[in-house]
């Protein structure tokens, strides 16, 4: 570069340098461009300059002078003052510290401020500066962030608790449902009479931790105490128990629980006095086919009363299995001299058959009658009515897959369920729904039961209906017209999760009009054929309805059988046959 060039560079260079601000003028300049509030205080914590900023913050255009006192409340202007204060006696700054600011006229904000001492030329302390930054934002989004994780804490916690909950509650219902079954099981391989009511009894009192028991056997005459524990085991207890359950000698007793026996328990007794140890007691029917067997009387400590309320359920389960065990072995007794296969099945069938209502319940403006016919010594129809807490009746027509011992043993669990579920469930569709989860444990894959259900009110006004894989309800009415009546539903064991079962059941409300007959059959009926293999189907049942439509309804139902035979001839029964008419006479 020549001379020349190089003296006008430098020319250029130092007028581009005159032309730079003054350090003043770029200290202004940031101050007034900074979105950070910058302020300068003296040793008295009044202001002395601020910037843009700042004001533009507060919105004051003119600041100096005034203390955080004058703008913030007292709360954040005396925590400001104090700690202006300590970094000028300490000479220490504030770096980075959050703090809340508080105002009198306006929500609250966030800053991150940062303060340090202010000195002059020869390095005395002549007050404070600082800088804040807004940080409200992003704590509001922290607070948001926090809030939601508590809440979700809680939830865990709460969802912990709930599933800790379901999981005692679970091992409770799978410690009881063992217990029934390891009961059951051995209860049922038990045919002697007397050893089967110690059993009974040992298993009501592995219930409690300390209790006595007596069963009272029901005869013509009244109750018998065949079994008592302790100081019940005397002659004069004995008398006092058979006293104390008379009121079993009606058929719609239901279980029965006393806080203190002693108020009220047939006072003209005379009690054991050590038995005032056992203040709680309990009076459980063993019924089967809604007749009462047994009755087990439990006197109990004060613990009585939580066992009561924690397992009234266990307890009347127990109680329905210990009766359909203690009905077999009675009806087996009644056998026990047929050794032969043959002279078993008999037994077989005998006890099937005691199972099945031999009497129509009389239930306001019904005329009801029902037959079963197996096509072998034993089957798998089941035919049932009876009564359920509520005072309604449940009337059950249901096939069990398969034929025989099998189908049978499968028909009787079904019939002990029903009976157990209708204690708390009164309509056709909640009834089903309990039955579907409860059979579960008893049915397999290569099993399943179809069920039509009716659920009478006790009036006889209306009923529920719903079917599980069943054929429908026919109705005919006073003309003789006879119709299906729809609702659609699965068989019991196909569909296990009890929602999905639910949603596959429809339930039917059908009131009840003088003139209307029902009729609800199993696939006995419309599936029997003749020598040219036709079935008996619905138009041929139709058919039978009409010409027998004037008729009480036992002669409906032995006149379509008879229809039935004419029409299959010779030719032997392949399945079960059950049938049940109910007509509305008024």
């Amino acid at each position: 570069m020549s001379a020349a060039k190089g003296q006008e560079h430098g020319s250029q260079e130092y007028a581009h340098q005159e032309k730079m601000p003054s350090d003043r003028e770029l200290l202004e300049t940031l101050l007034d461009n900074i979105p950070d509030t910058i302020y300068f205080k003296d040793l008295k914590s009044r202001f002395i300059k601020v910037n843009k900023a700042w004001q533009n913050k507060v919105n004051r255009s003119k600041v100096e002078g005034k203390t955080d006192f004058d703008i913030f409340t007292h709360e954040h202007a005396q925590q400001a003052f104090e700690d202006e204060m300590r970094i000028i006696a300490t000479d220490q700054p504030i770096v980075g510290f959050e703090e809340k600011e508080t105002w009198p006229d306006r929500p609250d904000t966030w800053v991150s401020t940062t303060k340090m001492p202010l000195r002059d030329s020869s390095g005395e302390v002549i007050g404070t500066f600082g800088l804040s930054r807004d940080i409200t934002e992003v704590k509001k989004i922290g607070f948001s962030l926090q809030k939601a994780k508590d809440e979700l804490e809680e939830r865990v916690i709460e969802r912990t608790a709930q599933l800790s909950e379901a999981k005692e509650e679970l091992e409770k219902n799978l410690a009881q449902i063992q217990f029934l079954n390891v009961t059951a099981f051995k209860l049922a391989q038990i045919l002697d009479i007397r050893e089967m009511f110690t059993e009974i009894g040992a298993a009501f009192l592995s219930r409690f931790q300390a209790a006595e028991l007596s069963i009272c056997r029901k005869l013509k005459t009244g109750f018998s105490c065949v079994h008592a524990t302790g100081m019940l085991d005397t002659p004069e207890a004995r008398k006092a128990c058979e006293t104390a359950v008379a009121s079993f000698l009606k058929q719609d007793t239901q279980a029965l629980f006393r806080e203190n026996w002693q108020e009220g328990l047939c006072p003209s007794i005379s009690w054991p006095s050590d038995l005032c140890a056992y203040p709680c007691w309990i009076a459980l029917p063993l019924q089967a086919d809604n007749t009462t067997l047994a009755v087990v009387q439990v006197f109990a400590g004060e613990q009585g009363r939580e066992v009561w309320h924690r397992e009234r359920t266990l307890l009347s389960t127990l109680a329905t299995h210990s009766a359909a065990c203690l009905s077999n072995a009675i009806h087996y007794k009644s056998v026990e001299g047929k050794a032969r296969l043959e002279g078993e099945l008999e037994a077989a069938r005998i006890i099937q058959q005691s199972l099945t209502p031999h009497e129509t319940p009389r239930i306001p403006r019904l005329d009801l009658a029902g037959i079963y016919r197996p096509a072998h010594e034993v089957g798998g129809d089941y035919l049932d009515y009876f009564q359920c807490g509520d005072g309604s009746w449940a009337v059950f027509v249901a096939d069990v897959c398969g034929k025989g011992v099998p189908a049978a043993l499968l028909m009787v669990v079904l019939r002990s369920i029903a009976r157990v579920e209708s204690r708390s469930n009164f309509t056709a569709k909640s009834l089903l729904c309990a039955i579907n989860k409860t059979m579960q444990v008893y049915i397999n894959e290569r099993s399943f039961i179809t069920v039509l259900c009716m659920v009478i009110k006790p009036d006889g006004s209306a009923m529920t209906y719903a079917r599980s894989g069943h054929p429908k309800l026919l109705k005919m009415d006073a003309s003789g017209a006879v119709s299906e009546v729809g609702s659609s539903g699965v068989a019991l064991g196909i569909v296990a999760d009890p929602a999905a079962y639910a949603s596959c059941l429809q339930e039917v409300v059908i009131p009840l009009t003088a003139g209307d007959t029902f009729l609800a059959y199993t696939d006995g009926l419309s599936e029997a054929v003749n020598s040219r293999m036709v079935a008996f189907d619905i138009s041929h049942i139709a058919k039978s309805m009409t010409c027998v439509k004037d008729k009480p309804v036992k002669s409906l139902v032995h006149g379509i059988l008879d229809d039935v035979q004419k029409f299959t001839g010779d030719k032997p029964a392949h399945d079960d046959l059950t049938l049940f008419a109910m007509r509305v006479v008024e």
